[in-house]
This record gives structure tokens, C-alpha cells and sequence, in this order.
């Protein structure tokens, strides 16, 4: 499997790529690194090109809100991979940004409204949504994400 997984804070897109690479060996690009980023900018089409070549790949990222961010997404998915979009219970991920304890919370609610705000260029995107909490406001299991985005 290859896929993207972007989406709003705090709802385990990292996570979930670790777990990927800890579990199933897939190799994560986690495009929140600087250095990744940096990589990854120069020529976004060659890195993307060295990865269809690998067998099980997930690259995890952040929202931007951006015809370049757009126009990644669009080139990952040409070239095989599955856009996934991660987002559910609001207050429980603002909860799990506070408690990750990375950035100030204003940026949290700044990011939901960027994603707001795009709602309709990220629909466009054709992504396969998943809601990454469980009724009570908890995160699913990784296990049992993972197991969703491998069926």
C-alpha cells in the first residue's frame, strides 16, 4: 500500500506512520521534518518517483492550504498512492494537541479554520476519510486504523 495521510491536528498522523514503519515495515516520510521537507521541495517529482519504486509506503503531513500543496497532492495520487484525510471528533484532537504540548493551541484552532475555510478544494482532492476517535472522544486503536486503511 502507498498512501498520503494529511488532516486536521491532533488526530495520529504521525502515529499512525510510525506504527506503519514499527509494525508492518513500511517506510514512513513524515513531511513535518525539516530536513524530509527540504528534500522533498527540490524536486518534488523525483522524490515522489524514488518512492512508487518501494512496496509498502505512507507519508504523513500536515495541512497547508496552497496551490503547491494541491498540486503534491494530485502528483502523489497519479503516481499511485491513496490520499487519506484524517479528521472526526474536533475537541478531542484539540485536546491531543494541547497534551502533545508542540505548539501554542491558538495554532490548532488557526489550522481548523484554514481546513474550514478549504473545504471544498479538499473534497476535490478525493480523499478516503477517517475519523481516528472512537464514540467517547478516545483514539481508535492504530491497530485498528491500520487495519481500515489496509481493507
Amino acid at each position: 500500500m502507498k498512501c498520503l495521510i494529511s488532516g486536521i491536528p491532533g488526530t495520529g498522523k504521525t502515529s499512525v506512520g510510525v506504527y506503519l514503519h514499527a509494525e508492518k515495515k513500511y517506510t514512513h516520510i513524515d513531511l513535518e521534518d525539516a530536513e524530509v521537507m527540504r528534500n522533498f521541495s527540490q524536486s518534488p517529482e523525483a522524490f515522489i518517483m524514488r518512492l512508487t519504486g518501494m512496496s509498502d509506503v505512507v507519508v504523513t503531513g500536515g495541512f497547508k492550504d496552497t496551490p503547491w500543496a494541491y498540486a503534491m497532492v494530485t502528483l502523489f495520487v497519479r503516481s499511485g498512492f491513496t490520499f487519506i484525510w484524517f479528521d472526526g471528533n474536533r475537541p478531542a484532537a484539540r485536546k491531543a494537541f494541547v497534551q502533545r504540548n508542540t505548539a501554542h493551541v491558538r495554532l490548532f484552532d488557526e489550522k481548523i479554520f484554514e481546513v474550514d475555510a478549504a473545504h471544498e478544494k479538499i473534497v476535490a482532492c478525493n480523499p478516503r476519510y477517517f475519523n481516528t476517535f472512537d464514540h467517547d472522544g478516545n483514539f481508535t486503536t492504530l491497530e485498528r486504523i491500520v487495519s481500515e486503511l489496509e481493507s
